[in-house]
């Protein structure tokens, strides 16, 4: 099968096409005719990573932690307060100007929404796309 796009996601439980198992965190593959497969995580493994090199797991574990880490980024900032936010650019040493707080945004609501419409969506598809270059189908 040759694979078009892989995307990870959480969602309310659904059954893996693998196993038939109820799964809430999916892998969901598009295969290049459009044939779309809803997997849980033990069977994306065997189905998916069993029989690579290791640098094709290492490449596949790097996409696999980026995409992660950008879903988990979504998560945060969906729910970010702009205290919050102000909090954590002075704990982490952030540097931003009293004059321009959020960086070139005129606002924490338009830094926000730029985070969750743009950037993490674009890194997120960037990781998805490494994870089906790793792949040798």
């Amino acid at each position: 099968m040759k694979i078009r796009q892989i995307s990870f996601y959480r969602s309310n439980p659904i059954r893996c096409d693998c196993c038939g198992q109820s799964i809430r965190n999916v892998c969901e593959i598009t295969a290049a005719d459009g044939t779309i497969i809803h997997l849980g995580h033990d069977c994306y493994r065997k189905q998916i990573t069993d029989g690579l090199s290791q640098l094709q797991k290492t490449k596949v574990q790097d996409a696999e932690r980026a995409i992660r880490h950008w879903e988990d980024q979504k998560e945060v900032w969906e729910t970010l307060t702009e205290d919050a936010y102000l909090k954590a650019a002075w704990k982490y040493g952030v540097q931003a100007s009293e004059e321009y707080p959020y960086g070139a945004s005129e606002s924490f609501e338009e830094l926000r929404e730029w985070m969750l419409q743009s950037l993490i969506p674009a890194r997120i598809k960037r990781a998805e796309a490494e994870l089906v270059r790793s792949l040798p189908c």
